[in-house]
């Protein structure tokens, strides 16, 4: 079911002209047209949505077709964000409010639908006589999620994705870097180039903000090469380039889900982001291994790994880590990290390989590396209870004595080190 197309009123072409001044879009091409439509699922349920179309010369076809899906309404704000500054120059734009918001019908249960929903969608879009055969996905935060949830199943004519900030970082590695509003111009020329494939998106196909250096970097792949620089897990919390002998007493703390090692930074929508996290040092519940000042600057570029030798008194256990910088006042801040359930049937006699998220970052002269261990990061991580019983409805708790064995090197971290630098 749809309505009838509406064109552009005046009121909203002065607010798309102020908006596209503020994120420096860049003049429009053409006007466009809003209908309001309903869009069927498998189950019945039917979902609310606006296309937008551009009012293009007969014979011209759209730039591409941009594929959104909203669970916070398709008002004026969002939608010139993310549908109207882009129908405005040439792109089709399809503007979906997720299933039980904003006119769609079912109820809204976030992370449970979005995978068959956004299916769904694509099907129905494949039998419309306004599908010119390819589409891309836009957003961020919510409207990452649903993309990363598409993406799951990638569909062939889904041909680029523009995901500025998702729940898989929780936007600290982009906002106020650049990748929020104001990149609106990239994205443009990002979806000319992929959707129509005429040319525009000059930059390389990689752009790494790298912090520590605190610029921007264009390069022709991500992760670029690298040489793995190995620091052993030491005795008396060190971190360094030799091996520990073979009879060095292992690193032990225990996690109490009781009283949990808190998170501090790092990948939270609210107190996250890059914070000084020196408090996790002085935590008897944590092991954190230190290096001694740089010589020279160490740039990393890519994914760290952690190999561990690692036993715990009950096999129902987790794991916090962490790579932090300490800076010349003994200040620490955190850089990139990883949170991972062990499996409990785990071989404990094998070393765990974990990789962490990756980063670009480069630690200046004099500043020193940090690995933080921990058995937890509450409230962004639910508990391990230390049972194997559902830590989000079970009242029984079990203190978790970790211990990590660091002789001989067998413990260590390795860094994706630029030889450049």
């Amino acid at each position: 079911m749809a309505g009838s197309p509406v064109k552009r009123s005046f009121a909203g072409a002065t607010l798309d002209y102020i908006g596209a001044r503020y994120v420096g879009a860049g003049p429009e091409t053409c006007s466009y047209t809003t209908q309001a439509i309903q869009i069927p699922l498998r189950d019945g349920v039917e979902l609310a949505a606006d296309l937008y179309e551009p009012e293009l010369p007969d014979g011209k076809a759209p730039t591409g077709l941009i594929l959104i899906q909203c669970c916070y309404g398709r008002g004026a704000g969002i939608s010139f964000l993310y549908a109207r500054v882009f129908a405005a120059r040439g792109f089709q734009a399809l503007f979906v409010s997720t299933r039980g918001t904003h006119g769609s019908g079912g109820t809204f249960d976030p992370g449970n639908h979005e995978q068959s929903d956004s299916q769904d969608i694509v099907a129905w879009m494949r039998q419309q006589p306004w599908y010119h055969g390819s589409f891309a996905t836009l957003g961020p935060s919510y409207l990452g999620y649903s993309q990363w949830a598409l993406l799951h199943d990638p569909p062939p004519d889904c041909v680029a994705a523009v995901i500025a900030v998702g729940p898989h970082d929780q936007g600290w590695h982009a906002w106020g870097t650049g990748s929020g509003i104001h990149s609106t111009p990239d994205i443009l020329d990002f979806l000319s180039e992929h959707l129509a494939k005429n040319g525009k998106y000059k930059n390389p196909p990689a752009r790494i903000f790298v912090t520590g250096s605190e610029e921007w970097r264009s390069m022709p792949t991500w992760p670029p090469s690298t040489q793995p620089k190995t620091l052993y897990l030491q005795e008396g919390n060190c971190l360094g380039s030799k091996k520990p002998v073979q009879d060095v007493s292992p690193g032990t703390f225990t996690f109490d889900p009781l009283e949990p090692t808190p998170s501090i930074g790092g990948n939270q929508m609210s107190a996250g982001g890059r914070v000084d996290d020196s408090a996790y040092a002085d935590r008897s519940d944590v092991l954190a291994f230190t290096s001694e000042p740089l010589s020279e600057d160490l740039e990393i570029l890519g994914i760290p790994s952690v190999h561990l030798i690692h036993a715990s008194d009950s096999p129902f256990v987790d794991l916090f880590l962490r790579i932090s910088e300490v800076d010349d006042r003994g200040v620490s801040h955190n850089i990139t990290e990883l949170y991972q359930a062990l499996d409990p049937s785990r071989d404990t006699s094998q070393p765990l390989v974990l990789d962490l998220q990756d980063c670009a970052h480069r630690f200046r002269v004099g500043t020193r590396v940090r690995l933080i261990i921990a058995g937890g990061s509450f409230p962004m991580y639910a508990r391990s209870l230390g049972t194997g019983e559902d830590r989000l409805r079970s009242d029984t708790t079990v203190p978790q004595k970790h211990t990590v064995t660091i002789s001989g090197g067998v413990s260590q971290l390795i860094l994706p080190v630029n030889a450049a630098v």
